[in-house]
């Protein structure tokens, strides 16, 4: 079956299975991009740049640490890895089977290590800035102590001169095998973070808060600035075999991280923590940052190679195809970046960071943080893989409809199913449906999961499924659609206003879309029909907002609804005096959200305005549902204010009186032999009640007087007379 012809099914087979109770619209969510299957878990599964989900590489956990992070990381030529922890300040050492706690430092972090020549290890140690060499026995000895808050990275040369990264003097220095130390550079930053040797032994330094990468020279020579980035922190920086750096930058909330978690177990250890819980739990991190991967060229030539808005980036390593990996969090992940900058989800941990990516041979090594775990990454797919979809909320409860995804590369599709759980709670828990049983057939699937607000997906690969290589597209998945359908709900009138006596709605007119007319046919007969995207593209040629003109003795009325569903809504006018019981229709099948009442047809008295709302045209006659709203009385009145002579002519003192018949005065004006007009004030000084005398002195050989009086409803009532 073609893929289209699929969805179109699977619309088909919704409407078929819909209950009478539901709303008549299907909605179909679609997964297809990276972007999309980013939002899920992944276990076994990875996700590449142009959304497709596979076989991500096989893992192990090699060592559990019992510690809530790894900070760093080295490993020797014959690939006995090294790991230094916190808050314990241990380091561990794994060497085949043989995996032990190596030794356990007085500091509570353990945020750098470097093997010299000799297979000697350092640690450098925080928040006492401490560089200790331990023994193959686990036996500690300071080795440097450069009087600094933070040793954050350690760096060794091709003569064993080993180059210490500090804080918060921003320092790097450079001490001897023999421990005779030297002051290379002071980069005027609170401190250096990460450092890494180029192929010509010169040491790159990265920086923060300015967030610098510097260039410190092997013969002693003065340092260069590489990179002066937007950001705040040059975290990790990596340098492939031709010379090419690159160098991950991170701003906001995620800057000097380590630092932050080093102040927190600054406080543990004041509170007598330290070195005591056998408990390890997870510590609360922050939200990520910004992050930027640079290149930078040997020209010097610096460009962007990724940037995210929301992750955070622990370290980077350079693989022997040109490629990337980035450790990140706060979701654990490695990211794969080819030369392009196009991205794949190679590895989704369970842990919250990924703080340190390296290989040793053929094998490549992830060490984890909250908590601290070392994981091995095989060169070959897993065995089998699980992707959990992010949870679908369809907002109010609803009936599911087909499940239908499209296999990419297919090799036969064998080993790879489809499930479904429902709830009504954000986050899926005991109250949920179990996981439905399998389904597997690609061109659609009657979804079993129980009616509800909520729906997640996941997706299954069992070892038939496997590829012949790591990223090897066969069996992908490269789009999953879901579909439902809500229960219907009443719409809702939210509010009704009766504008001011006077005032009448009246709309524009626009022309149809050039080269066409409006969706729906000329008279836009069965617009309504079509689905909702369809009808927008009307949206730049819309018809314009009503808008308000001046007609006496109008009033109007307007309202604001809506609907759960987003059903297209109608609505009925009714009217009815405040002294009866019945109501009268004015206007039904409106589909304004505004009314103006022709005042002349109706007696001067008070009313109320009744309006009903129907989802009717989104709904089946029998399922269709209504709300309703009465205004507070008002009056209609169009009978113009009355004008009436108290005073004969000849007199230079004109008395009158003007009365309305059911509302109040607004305004008295007059005007002698058509000069400009003027205000006049009743008696009593303000214009209030519905009866109002007036009394006028008049120049001296005035001849005509005209007299306007206007109400509150905008009738105008005028007379003259002559005056002599």
């Amino acid at each position: 079956m073609h893929f289209l012809q699929r969805v179109i099914y699977s619309f088909l087979l919704v409407l078929l299975l819909a209950q009478f109770s539901l709303a008549v619209n299907p909605v179909v969510r679609r997964f297809t991009s990276y972007q999309d299957f980013l939002k899920g878990e992944a276990d076994g599964i990875a996700v590449s740049t142009d959304g497709k989900l596979m076989l991500g590489p096989g893992y192990t956990t090699v060592l559990e640490t019992g510690e809530p992070f790894i900070y760093s990381a080295a490993v020797t030529g014959e690939g006995t890895v090294y790991l230094g922890t916190g808050n314990g300040g241990k380091v561990f050492r794994v060497s085949g089977t043989d995996k032990k706690q190596l030794a356990e430092l007085d500091e509570p972090g353990v945020y750098a290590l470097a093997i010299d020549s000799s297979n000697r290890l350092y640690a450098g140690t925080s928040p006492v800035g401490k560089v200790y060499r331990i023994n193959p026995d686990g036996n500690a000895e300071v080795f440097f102590d450069p009087g600094e808050k933070f040793i954050w990275d350690l760096a060794f040369d091709q003569n064993d001169n080993l180059y210490v990264a500090t804080g918060t003097k921003g320092i790097v220095y450079k001490v001897d095998p023999a421990g005779e130390e030297e002051e290379v550079f002071d980069s005027q930053e609170t401190h250096i973070v990460t450092l890494e040797l180029d192929p010509e032994g010169n040491i790159l330094a990265g920086s923060a808060p300015g967030g610098m990468l510097h260039r410190i020279p092997a013969d002693g020579g003065k340092a260069f600035t590489l990179l002066d980035s937007e950001l705040e922190e040059v975290k990790a920086v990596a340098v492939d075999r031709y010379g090419t750096i690159y160098a991950a930058a991170l701003s906001g909330e995620s800057r000097q991280t380590a630092i932050a978690e080093a102040t927190a177990t600054i406080a543990a250890n004041a509170a007598g923590n330290n070195h005591q819980e056998e408990k390890v739990d997870k510590v609360e991190t922050k939200a990520a940052g910004q992050l930027k991967v640079y290149r930078i060229e040997k020209t010097g030539l610096v460009r962007t190679l990724y940037s995210s808005p929301s992750e955070i980036a622990f370290d980077i390593s350079v693989r022997s195809d040109g490629s990337l990996l980035l450790a990140t969090g706060n979701k654990g992940r490695l990211i794969a970046l080819d030369t392009e900058g196009f991205k794949t989800l190679l590895f989704d941990s369970e842990e919250e960071q990924i703080t340190r990516i390296f290989q040793s041979g053929a094998e490549l090594f992830a060490a984890t943080s909250n908590l601290g775990k070392l994981i091995r990454l095989e060169q070959s797919p897993s065995e089998q893989g699980e992707y959990l979809s992010v949870v679908i909320d369809a907002r109010s409860t609803s009936n599911w409809g087909m499940i239908s995804w499209n296999v990419d590369n297919t090799n036969g599709a064998e080993g790879i199913s489809f499930h479904t759980r429902s709830g009504n709670t954000k986050k899926p828990g005991d109250t949920w449906s179990e996981w439905s049983e399998a389904y597997s057939d690609p061109d659609g699937n009657k979804i079993t999961s129980p009616a509800g607000r909520y729906l997640q997906w996941k997706l299954v690969y069992e070892p038939e499924a496997r590829g012949p290589s790591l990223l090897a597209d066969n069996n992908s998945i490269d789009s999953v659609f879901v579909t439902y359908q809500q229960f219907n709900l009443p719409p809702r009138i939210n509010s009704l206003t009766v504008h001011s006596g006077g005032i009448a709605f009246a709309r524009n007119q626009t022309s149809p879309p050039a080269g066409g007319t409006f969706p729906g046919g000329p008279e836009k007969a069965h617009s309504r029909s079509l689905p909702r995207n369809i009808r927008n593209l009307e949206t730049p040629q819309a018809v314009a907002a009503a808008r308000k003109v001046y007609i006496p003795a109008a009033r109007s009325i307007s309202w604001k609804a809506s609907d759960p569903n987003r059903d297209d809504l109608v609505y009925s006018v009714y009217i009815s005096g405040t002294d009866s019981a019945d109501w009268q229709l004015l206007e039904e099948n409106l589909t304004e959200s505004q009314f103006t009442l022709d005042g002349a047809s109706f007696a001067d008295g008070e009313y109320r305005i009744r309006i009903q709302a129907s989802d009717l045209p989104s709904n089946p006659r029998e399922t269709a549902l209504n709300d309703e709203i009465t205004s507070a009385a008002f009056r209609i009145t169009n009978r113009a204010p009355e004008i009436s002579w108290d005073s004969e002519p000849g007199s230079g003192t004109i008395r009158f009186t003007v009365a309305t018949s059911a509302t109040r005065l607004f305004r008295v004006e007059y005007s002698v032999d058509s000069r400009n007009w003027l205000v006049l004030f009743p008696e009593d000084g303000i214009t209030d009640s519905r009866e109002e005398s007036y009394q006028l002195s008049l120049p001296a050989g005035a001849g005509f007087l005209q007299v306007r009086a206007v109400d509150d409803n905008g009738n105008i009532g005028t007379a003259g007379r002559r005056t002599n």
